[in-house]
């Protein structure tokens, strides 16, 4: 049993024992998923899916006294519970903290934060308090905890314990940094995350270009120059190019790359008289390429042509509705003109009314944002929706595979080859290609798990409509839940190379589960590798099948370790055994198929074999006989070979 599996296990005992339904193998499922495909660490996938599975089964979260921890336990990213004395309580220093303080028990203290949005009721000094599911953080090298909405506040009253006097140095250094006189900074010695006063000169404003953003602009002093952002919703008087201001609790910020200063509803702005100081130069170099508006909002831009941090006013047809991911967003999906396709998203807060799938609408002002990689639109409360009521004609774009960027696209492809899914949420996974190339494909099943999408058929030519281009670890593939499949009767493509062919030489150290002799389901265009019970995913129980030989497993040069997927043409080169071989052995065997299994063990585990193939999101799939050789070494040279290794012998020490 491997730790995965025994991971399922004791989550299964958990959600038994806590009145849930047992489900080891969906847990393992789910777990695989993580680990294996998003690489979480065990024990966050482990935390994960306890919290998913007893979402799913609306299991009460228990609070139980063991959960508790002492403070000096406490690290960075521990969801915890705590008891202590609150030792002393200070000012927010920024509105969007509502309370700090320091929380103490008998081990140690820990300053503590209250978001603003978090709406808990304010804790008061020298009283006792059970907090559950706080976060510890670390900020600026010192550990804290941060109350938000869900976070628990419960009173202990009657607590007279003596807690740790640690809190004394902790009061020290938060008083340290909350001076009634402000330490003055350059802006050329401000750092990212840092709360700032600074004095300056600005030499530039500039509109927001957003709704949000009430005014942009430069502020110089001598040693250099930052752009600033003054939010819409601080409400603070707008600044004037040429004047001197002192600007108190201003906030250094990352932006694409470059630092800005971010004034907010807490940031104090005083006009100073002229210093008479020189400023930065750098300034009048900035003022070039002050970022507002890109474009013009006003006129209708082509889809294809957006850009992330645009503004734009684009006329298109909403060609596909998606749920909403979060109760944030009021509606999802994709809109597509002549050009090209784009995801957008309706905030809640804007107030829109929702579009309806197949119209067409003129959007003005939305914001072009990127997202995974993916340009996408954001419509906002400062967007003007207004429906066209002609019914204007779309022609989708087909875009080569060679040629596709993460985000929308339409494609015309030929199903190549069917896989074995590794997720419960996985309706069908594969390889699809063109002639400029190939690539893998995934649909997701529903929401709730019906399985009533369309399936993709081997050697069949689809058309594709609005299909969602995913980017991980440099490489591209096609979602295509959701998106429009149509079946070309008879059409044909001609599969082009894709310039991707790998080529690894090295051991086979592994061999997994699903090697040998398989059962495939004999369904029109399915071909999906069965169960020990005939089980197919998509078509359940079979009774007719046909066989077929196959190997999954890694090659190891020394260096790195490939995934391989060996089929059956290699592997009976590879192996000496033909199909026919093969399942007579199984027939006359009291093993079975697991006789070939372990007669394919025998013979390549260990053995050094060369084979190529395209690299499929890390996976080389070796699909005929001349894609792999088998490596043999000439005895008599690795003689030679381990014998110079070893080196003379040492001589007489006597």
């Amino acid at each position: 049993m491997d730790k995965i599996t025994e991971t399922a296990e004791r989550i299964s005992r958990t959600i038994e024992e806590r009145g849930g339904t047992r489900d080891t193998e969906k847990i393992e499922a789910k777990l695989r998923l993580l680990i294996n495909e998003f690489f979480l660490t065990a024990e966050d996938a482990e935390r994960q899916v306890i919290n998913e599975v007893m979402r799913e089964q609306q299991i009460p979260v228990q609070r139980d006294a063991e959960d508790k921890k002492q403070i000096t336990e406490l690290q960075a990213n521990d969801w915890a519970t705590i008891e202590g004395k609150v030792v002393m309580i200070a000012a927010g220093g920024n509105p969007a903290i509502a309370q700090r303080g320091i929380i103490a028990d008998e081990t140690g203290a820990v300053e503590f934060v209250i978001w603003d949005k978090a709406q808990l009721t304010p804790l008061e000094e020298n009283a006792w308090y059970r907090i559950e599911s706080c976060v510890a953080d670390e900020y600026r090298e010192k550990l804290n905890i941060k109350l938000h909405s869900g976070t628990t506040v419960v009173p202990v009253p009657g607590m007279s314990r003596i807690v740790s006097q640690d809190w004394h140095q902790i009061a020290e250094k938060m008083a340290g940094t909350s001076k009634d006189t402000p330490e003055l900074k350059t802006i050329a010695s401000l750092k990212p995350d840092e709360w700032a006063t600074i004095e300056g000169k600005v030499t530039k404003v500039s509109e927001g270009g957003s709704p949000a953003i009430a005014q942009r602009g430069i502020i110089a002093d001598a040693t250099d120059a930052i752009e600033f952002v003054i939010w819409s919703k601080a409400e603070l008087s707008p600044l004037e190019e040429g004047n001197w201001y002192r600007i108190e609790s201003a906030v250094a910020d990352i932006y694409q790359e470059k630092l800005n200063l971010k004034f907010h509803s807490g940031t104090k702005i005083t006009p100073i008289s002229d210093t008479g100081k020189a400023v930065s130069p750098a300034g009048d170099e900035m003022a070039t390429t002050l970022k507002t508006v890109s474009g013009n909002p006003d006129e209708v831009s082509e889809i294809a042509s957006a850009k992330p941090d645009d503004w734009v006013t684009v006329e298109g047809k909403i060609v596909a509705l998606q749920p909403s991911p979060s109760p944030a967003i009021a509606q999802k999906g994709i809109i597509a003109d002549g050009s090209g396709a784009m995801e957008f998203v309706i905030w809640e807060k804007s107030g829109a009314e929702p579009l309806e799938e197949h119209k067409w609408y003129r959007i003005e002002k939305a914001t072009i944002d990127e997202f995974r990689g993916a340009p996408n639109m954001k419509i906002h409360s400062g967007t003007v929706i207004s429906s066209i009521t002609e019914d204007r004609s779309l022609m989708p774009v087909i875009i080569p595979i060679a040629d596709l960027a993460p985000g929308v696209a339409c494609v015309r492809v030929k199903m190549l080859d069917n896989w074995e899914v590794r997720s419960d949420r996985m309706f069908q996974t594969g390889l699809v290609g063109d002639e400029t190339g190939r690539m893998k494909f995934v649909i997701w099943k529903n929401r709730d798990g019906n399985a009533d999408e369309t399936a993709l058929k081997e050697d069949k030519v689809y058309s594709i409509y609005y299909a969602g281009v995913d980017e991980y670890n440099e490489r591209y593939s096609l979602n295509l839940s959701g998106a429009t499949i149509f079946e070309e009767e008879g059409a044909d493509i001609e599969i082009g190379s894709d310039a991707r062919n790998e080529t690894i030489t090295g051991a086979i150290v592994q061999m997994s589960a699903g090697s040998g002799l398989i059962k495939r389901c004999r369904v029109a265009g399915c071909n999906r590798a069965l169960s020990r019970q005939n089980f197919c995913p998509v078509h359940e129980m079979q009774q007719e099948f046909r066989y077929d030989l196959r190997i999954t497993g890694v090659v190891d040069d020394g260096i790195t370790a490939k995934n391989v997927i060996i089929q059956r043409e290699a592997v009976e080169k590879a192996t000496g055994l033909t199909l026919e071989k093969a399942i007579e052995i199984a027939e006359i065997s009291p093993l079975g198929p697991d006789d070939v299994f372990m007669q394919f063990h025998e013979r390549l585990m260990g053995r050094y074999i060369s084979c190529t193939g395209p690299d499929i999101d890390g996976t080389i799939l070796v699909s005929d006989a001349d894609s792999l050789n088998l490596i043999t070494y000439d005895q008599g040279e690795h003689a030679m070979l381990i014998n110079r290794a070893e080196g003379p012998k040492g001589g007489d020490l006597s």
